[in-house]
């Protein structure tokens, strides 16, 4: 699993840290763009898993892997046209399949090491490797995972998968797990912050009020549909955050 924990790292990186708006514009525009994207996941293949370049096995699969990343991507864009949840998590899911096919060939080579001054010890340990994956999955991918949800119970709610409170939410809470497992019992703490932020704006105000009945801002549906979607901001977005810190945590037990 060696090399499937630096790979995915690689696609974590590639597919939400650095695809920026302007990386995903370039790709709905011209299958380059894809292209280009498909050069950053490869590089970044590349710089994790340096020692390994020496296998020819491995480095024909890495030119292979780019490529089925770049079809998959220019499939989605261009073919499909259609942003959802459902092809968000198809997209992933055919990603991980091609990054998976590399675990067979892993155990057939050791754990290559790189020698660098200060950096080794960190470079080599894939503690580090998963603890970087849990950070990127909670916050990155969880986020769409929370924006989508959202937008699927209220069809006018603004997508914003990166909105900062529940990015710093799910942030401490996974650093919180990796420092010490029982630091989940004080998820709701966190939790707290997120709330006494929001109670401060006009929006989750006017929610209360129509939850309460104390004022009419819509129909019963409505009503309905603004608990849903508190439900989801205050317990589903801790709870993902919650579950990939346990799992990362257990993987690297």
């Amino acid at each position: 699993m060696y090399l499937f924990y630096r790979l995915l790292l690689a696609h974590l990186i590639a597919d939400f840290v650095l695809q920026t708006k302007q990386v995903e514009k370039l790709k709905t525009l011209s299958f380059w763009g894809v292209v280009f994207h498909g050069l950053i996941f490869l590089a970044l293949c590349i710089l994790i898993c340096l020692p390994f370049l020496t296998i020819p096995a491995f480095a024909v699969y890495l030119i292979l892997l780019s490529i089925s990343h770049v079809l998959i991507d220019y499939f989605r864009h261009k073919i499909i046209h259609a942003e959802s949840l459902w092809t968000g998590i198809i997209d992933q899911l055919l990603h991980f399949a091609f990054i998976a096919l590399v675990i067979p060939l892993s155990y057939n080579y050791p754990a290559l090491k790189l020698n660098l001054p200060y950096f080794s010890g960190i470079y080599n340990n894939s503690n580090y490797i998963l603890y970087l994956i849990g950070i990127i999955a909670a916050t990155y991918p969880g986020g769409y995972v929370i924006a989508y949800a959202k937008k699927i119970i209220s069809y006018d709610q603004e997508f914003h998968p990166l909105a900062l409170p529940g990015f710093i939410e799910r942030l401490a809470i996974v650093l919180l797990i990796f420092w010490e497992p029982r630091g989940i019992y004080f998820v709701p703490l966190i939790v707290s912050f997120k709330l006494i932020y929001y109670s401060t704006t006009k929006a989750l105000w006017e929610n209360l009020m129509a939850i309460s009945g104390q004022e009419n801002i819509g129909t019963s549906l409505q009503k309905i549909k603004t608990k849903q979607e508190m439900g989801i901001e205050f317990i589903g977005s801790p709870a993902l955050a919650i579950m990939v810190g346990l799992i990362i945590k257990g993987l690297i037990a």
